[in-house]
């Protein structure tokens, strides 16, 4: 049964946190929207984010939305204990526009989000991203196969966004990672990697393959990176299994 048009502008107030937080970069304001163990699930310039509401927090406070921003609230449908909106964002991070829709459950009779899914508009959509992996190995004239390029598009993204989730898809658990270093050899475990993103603030960042070498389920990489204005040359050892290719090893070079 349809909701009186009162119900329907607690709905919206309850949803102006959301607005709130994207637009000033601040997620206190959406964790009150939001129920704990609230779920997310989209697709950002190519890369499925889907689980914890965490991730949404994280995006929302290490990206401004822009002083272009601008957001609509649509409350499409309110039946007693449920509700369904839709927002509208334009320019967030200055480029990217997204359709948002919150699944909304009335509880202790306060308005809550459990659940977010969104669509980033295609013509928004960053070329060089997971999607684009295919034309990144041919743009760099080196034959990749495309899972290869994937893994490392991964871990590019990871950087990118500054998120230990997205490159985390491109690695195996126990893969490692060294460089040399006032003299001494450094290896440590990849959650170094992993840490080291989610310190980061969210960069521009690029790469072009100079190298690779496969043989059946193995695989050698190297490439140019670029993440802000840090250089490096890093080299990536591959092993392809029922999930597919995966980073074992990288050894890299700061420039």
């Amino acid at each position: 049964m349809r909701d009186v048009i009162k119900e329907y502008e607690a709905v919206a107030k309850a949803a102006e946190n959301f607005v709130k937080s994207v637009a000033e970069g601040n997620s206190s304001y959406a964790k009150q929207l939001f129920t704990d163990d609230a779920v997310l699930f989209g697709i950002l310039d190519g890369v499925l984010e889907h689980g914890s509401i965490e991730q949404f927090y994280r995006n929302v406070d290490t990206v401004g939305a822009g002083d272009n921003f601008k957001a609509r609230i649509d409350v499409l449908a309110v039946e007693e204990t449920v509700a369904v909106v839709r927002v509208l964002e334009e320019g967030w991070g200055g480029r990217i526009d997204f359709t948002d829709f919150l699944l909304m459950l009335k509880l202790n009779g306060e308005w809550k989000c459990v659940a977010k899914a969104y669509n980033q508009n295609s013509d928004t959509v960053r070329k060089d991203s997971c999607n684009a992996a295919q034309e990144t190995a041919a743009a760099s004239n080196i034959d990749a196969p495309e899972g290869v390029v994937k893994a490392i598009e991964y871990y590019m993204e990871g950087g990118r966004k500054a998120s230990s989730e997205v490159a985390k898809k491109g690695f195996a658990e126990t893969a490692t990672m060294s460089w040399y270093e006032n003299g001494n050899l450094q290896s440590v475990p990849i959650q170094v990697l992993f840490d080291g993103f989610d310190s980061w603030q969210p960069t521009e960042a690029s790469y072009k393959i100079i190298n690779c070498e496969v043989a059946d389920d193995v695989a050698m990489v190297a490439i140019d990176s670029q993440f802000g204005d840090a250089s490096y040359t890093d080299m990536f050892t591959l092993v392809k299994d029922s999930d597919g290719w995966k980073i074992v090893s990288k050894v890299y070079h700061a420039k």
